[in-house]
């Protein structure tokens, strides 16, 4: 008779626990099968979201040392055709100076001194010209830059606003289950 009432000792406590879980995770319970998955999925498209978020900010961080390193080389640039135009001026004064004195012309005064002068004005026109192209492309360059980095901000702040509408759409899906 011990045994038998034992056995229906467990069997009752048995049957309670299986009671009590069965209203939280049975087919009537809160914590579903679906309810897990769906808590699961939500979880992986928030840790999607956030590396891809990341990974956006990384491209245009890249990006964006790329455009500065270009704004350097166009300011570079611009230094090397600067003194390309005046290594150009130089020669051609030099050579037009050596034509004069072969041909016996005074190339102190006169013709000579005018088209040296109007020269070096056309060069200082070049070297203007030049110049200001060049501080317009590494300026382009550095805007570039600037809307690489903001575009990474952008990513980040975007993936923020995703991932609050995806625990939004979460809760609002668990509350309608009953969850809370």
């Amino acid at each position: 008779m011990a045994v038998i009432a034992s056995a229906l000792t467990v069997g009752t406590a048995a049957t309670a626990t299986t009671a009590s879980t069965a209203g939280l995770f049975g087919a009537a319970g809160k914590l579903t099968l679906g309810a897990t998955l769906s808590t699961l999925g939500t979880a992986g498209s928030l840790f999607s979201n956030f590396a891809s978020s990341s990974a956006q900010k990384a491209q245009a961080s890249i990006q964006s040392r790329q455009a500065e390193y270009n704004a350097r080389l166009e300011k570079v640039r611009g230094q090397e055709e600067a003194n390309q135009i005046k290594r150009d001026v130089a020669r051609a004064l030099a050579s037009s100076n050596a034509r004069g004195a072969a041909s016996g012309v005074d190339i102190s005064s006169g013709s000579p001194v005018t088209a040296q002068k109007q020269a070096l004005r056309d060069a200082n026109d070049a070297l203007s010209t030049a110049g200001t192209n060049a501080k317009l492309r590494e300026e382009r360059q550095r805007l570039r830059a600037q809307a690489f980095r903001r575009q990474g901000r952008n990513a980040v702040r975007a993936g923020f606003v995703r991932s609050a509408s995806l625990l939004g759409d979460f809760a609002q899906d668990a509350h309608d289950r009953g969850v809370f």
